[in-house]
């Protein structure tokens, strides 16, 4: 007998400010790609077997959808979609009155607990994993800022950046507030109340010299390892590939090993802590952003779904990883 085709609606959400951002023109605007900021790159990952794979995107008023065989929820920023999640939420409970059965990928209630801030507070104390303190800010001035700052309560020295902001863009550090020169890296900000991250800096410099960033892919629960990044400054982003990676084989056949070795990377604490996360969160994919400090714990830099799980421009060595998530998340879906 055949399998009956499912239904999979993929669900996106417009922020508040309706901007997208234009991804790609393909000439004659025959293949341009829109961004919705907030959201991942679910959708991207090739469609599931034997199902029909549909967008719908939320907005901020209710609307009326048939209820699908699965939900793919794919707005991941809890600060700039927060409303839409709520909305989200609320849609759920009323299509699971007509499709008891349906399945929820990234339920929004999951999402909504990944807050910079949601993380810190849930994730004190961990075995082998560091979590640094983060306050959220809302400063009218420079002034206020120092004044919000200094009553945070936090130790210096200190990462700042504006909320809903990812890839360290505009994020700078503050070693204290004693001396001009850093005070003046505040007025690179808008300071007309909107919200700013600051979070407790943990030096996650390898015995080396260099700083090592790892990204997790979490599937179902299962670690996924997504890159290995070596730089010789605190950012670690992607772009130091080419800058420090690409000119030192030992680096890429370190990232190659750290592939290989997969969960052997990690100490049981570390492991044990990561199930812990899993667990507490609830979520079915999510990245995990952390520095690798030379006695083996990690430090946390971030955990949501708002991370870019594939990538671009990706090199060879890489390609064989990036087809393991994308496959390893298309067979999840697929036993549902």
């Amino acid at each position: 007998m055949e399998n009956k085709r499912k239904t999979v609606f993929y669900a996106k959400g417009l922020a508040a400010d309706k901007k997208v951002i234009l991804a790609e023109v393909e000439p004659y605007y025959a293949g341009m790609n829109i961004g919705l900021p907030g959201n991942n790159n679910i959708d991207s990952f090739g469609y599931v077997p034997n199902s029909d794979n549909i967008n719908i995107c939320f907005q901020d008023s209710p609307f009326h959808i048939d209820a699908p065989d699965i939900l793919i929820n794919c707005m991941a920023d809890a600060d700039i979609l927060e409303k839409n999640l709520e909305l989200l939420d609320n849609t759920i409970s009323k299509l699971k009155t007509t499709n008891p059965g349906i399945k929820i990928i990234n339920h929004p209630a999951g999402i909504l607990k990944t807050t910079r801030t949601d993380i810190s507070e849930m994730f004190q104390g961990l075995n082998g994993i560091i979590v640094p303190k983060v306050k959220k800010l809302f400063p009218i001035s420079r002034n206020d800022f120092i004044k919000q700052i200094k009553n945070a309560g936090l130790s210096f020295p200190l990462l700042i950046r504006e909320v809903g902001l990812h890839g360290g863009k505009n994020l700078i550090i503050i070693n204290n507030l004693n001396d001009e020169i850093q005070i003046e890296q505040l007025d690179r900000f808008h300071l007309d109340g909107r919200a700013y991250y600051i979070t407790e800096f943990i030096d996650f410099k390898g015995v080396d010299g260099y700083y090592r960033k790892i990204r997790i892919i979490m599937i179902n629960g299962k670690i996924n390892l997504r890159h290995l990044i070596t730089s010789d400054g605190w950012n670690v982003h992607a772009r130091n590939r080419e800058r420090i990676m690409e000119n030192n084989k030992q680096f890429i056949q370190d990232e190659e090993i750290f592939f290989q070795r997969s969960e052997n990377n990690f100490s049981e604490d570390v492991l044990g802590s990561m199930n812990h996360i899993y667990q507490t969160l609830n979520l079915d994919i999510y990245g995990i952003d952390a520095g690798l400090m030379p006695d083996g714990r990690i430090v946390i830099f971030e955990i949501n779904a708002a991370m870019e799980f594939l990538g671009t421009n990706n090199k060879n060595h890489l390609l064989g990883q990036i087809s393991l998530i994308r496959n390893n998340f298309i067979k999840f879906i697929s036993q549902l």
